[in-house]
């Protein structure tokens, strides 16, 4: 089903996406690295303040993930559990997390996640973000939060996208972003004092060339589809 729907997406795509490098000598005030669920809402606020925006990206459209994502969000206080009458809270969220996972997962990350995700989910929701009528549920694939706190769109991933891609539409046309498709990263460029301060990519012609930035995000996804460096990271086979 959700590949069915993604060729509604392809109906957005007609805005233009560049897929040459650009100009090796043009600085930009954020390089994000990855056009998918971190990278586009990156370059999305970054955009929106004011600041000039290059994305990098492997693949021969923006999305990443989403195209295959089911796209369940768990946050608290969102605007979807108070329209059911709904009571929680990032402190009621951050316990859940920890009595799952046996307290496992990292305090300080864990703690950033519940304190963002309820007021992501409401931008989102500001931005044209529906889901289930049925939604928000207690337990999708692990054991139960204590209160309905799972919120997912009835087009999995492609219902974040569908929010994500015309606001990245909205910049692209006014200048402040400008995506470089089936290009990847290969290098990342340092100054003299060790700071991160460019890209080097690579075009699927083989070209290469370098991008300075004030800024770099690293946007391109985990290491769940490298087992050797997920196990050095994780301690878990």
């Amino acid at each position: 089903e959700f590949l069915m729907n993604s060729g509604k997406l392809l109906a957005l795509s007609s805005f233009p996406l560049s897929t040459r490098l650009a100009l090796g000598n043009q600085h930009w005030d954020v390089i994000v690295i990855g056009g998918g669920t971190a990278g586009l809402p990156a370059a999305i606020f970054a955009a929106q303040r004011g600041l000039k925006v290059l994305i990098i990206e492997k693949a021969p459209i923006i999305g990443g993930t989403l195209f295959l994502s089911t796209g369940q969000i768990a946050g608290a206080g969102t605007i979807f559990q108070q329209r059911k009458g709904i009571k929680d809270s990032p402190d009621q969220h951050y316990d859940d997390i920890m009595r799952i996972n046996n307290n496992t997962s990292d305090p300080a990350l864990t703690r950033i996640l519940v304190d963002h995700a309820g007021t992501t989910i409401n931008w989102l929701e500001r931005n044209g973000y529906s889901i289930f009528n049925h939604h928000p549920v207690k337990k999708i694939a692990h054991d139960p939060f204590t209160v309905a706190r799972y919120q997912q769109g009835p087009m999995g991933g492609i219902s974040i996208l569908n929010v994500l891609r015309p606001i990245v539409e909205q910049e692209t046309k006014k200048g402040n972003i400008t995506i470089l498709l089936e290009t990847s990263a290969i290098d990342l460029m340092q100054s003299s004092n060790g700071d991160i301060n460019g890209v080097v990519v690579e075009n699927k012609e083989g070209k290469t060339m370098e991008y300075k930035g004030q800024k770099i995000i690293l946007a391109s996804g985990g290491c769940a589809s490298n087992p050797q460096l997920y196990e050095e990271l994780h301690n878990v086979p």
